[in-house]
């Protein structure tokens, strides 16, 4: 998990196709729904949903608290073990692994073990508290460094 700020000056002035090589993963962005980057301030955290470690392979990333998680976040509303992502083919699913406060899903609450389509825009709340928007690097990447609204074309 990373600040949004510190994710900025990273990658700024990285190109578009450099940014989707070095992130074919999709992310979760914290706050409010970003619709510019200035809504994602301040306090803001950006994590790619992916495996921990790059020579692991598998169709799975894990969320949650334990220290074997390929995500881990460490928050009172997240179970040690609280939800999958389960990607396939561009199709991304997410299940919660029966955690003790819920995965929800644009408000909706998702029965335990049962994957749930989501897609760029989606909410995605651990517990009732803690809420992440689901967002594609191509969203990502230009919600962060592509022509700001009202910006001339040339």
């Amino acid at each position: 998990m990373e600040s949004l700020n510190g994710f900025i000056r990273r990658h700024s002035g990285t190109s578009r196709d450099k940014f989707l090589s070095d992130f074919p993963h999709p992310f979760l962005a914290s706050r409010q729904k970003p619709e510019s980057a200035d809504s994602l301030f301040p306090g803001s955290w950006v994590i790619p949903v992916r495996k921990r470690a790059k020579e692991l392979i598998g169709d799975s990333v894990t969320l949650g608290r334990a220290a074997d998680s390929d995500i881990r976040i460490d928050a009172e509303a997240v179970s040690k073990h609280h939800c999958d992502f389960l990607i396939s083919a561009g199709d991304i699913r997410v299940a919660d692994a029966n955690s003790t406060n819920g995965t929800f899903v644009n408000g909706a609450r998702l029965a335990p073990k049962a994957p749930h389509a989501i897609k760029s825009g989606d909410r995605i709340s651990f517990g009732e508290t803690l809420v992440f928007y689901y967002l594609g690097p191509g969203e990502l990447y230009d919600l962060l460094f592509g022509k700001k609204p009202g910006a001339q074309r040339g």
